[in-house]
């Protein structure tokens, strides 16, 4: 995949957290709070492409990698979840927006910046079953 320069990562938080290992952790930074393969190997890949990436949380939306964050326990499709509406609100908060965005994250969050987010999003892992993700983001990193 051929990566703008200037394009954002965006992963996607994943169901596996910390707070389950480790229950009396407390506040954590979002990077560490979700312990899962298919978050650490999308964290790689970002990370190994500069520090110009973000977590998308069912819960707290988009998230810097620093940004301390509690236990919780929110589907992208819970009553609870981040909406449209203010992950917009959060986008739009945002120094330097970029004109790109690579989401390596389920379709439902895909689909959730699709409506949020005024901005080319390119989904290399849509379509892929958890194997085919985990492959592809081994070869990228």
């Amino acid at each position: 995949m051929a990566k703008p320069s200037n394009a954002l990562i965006i992963v996607g938080c994943g169901k596996a957290k910390i707070w389950k290992r480790h229950p009396d952790v407390g506040r954590v930074q979002a990077q560490d709070a979700y312990v899962g393969s298919l978050f650490r190997s999308a964290r790689r890949f970002a990370e190994k492409r500069g520090t110009n990436w973000l977590i998308l949380s069912a819960k707290y939306g988009l998230l810097r990698p620093s940004q301390l964050i509690s236990d919780y326990d929110v589907t992208i499709s819970s009553q609870r979840a981040i909406t449209s509406q203010r992950l917009r609100r959060q986008w739009q908060r945002l120094p330097n927006r970029p004109a790109v965005a690579v989401c390596l994250a389920s379709r439902r969050y895909v689909s959730l910046l699709y409506d949020s987010i005024p901005i080319a999003i390119r989904a290399p892992l849509d379509g892929m079953d958890l194997f085919e993700r985990m492959r592809w983001l081994k070869s990228h990193s």
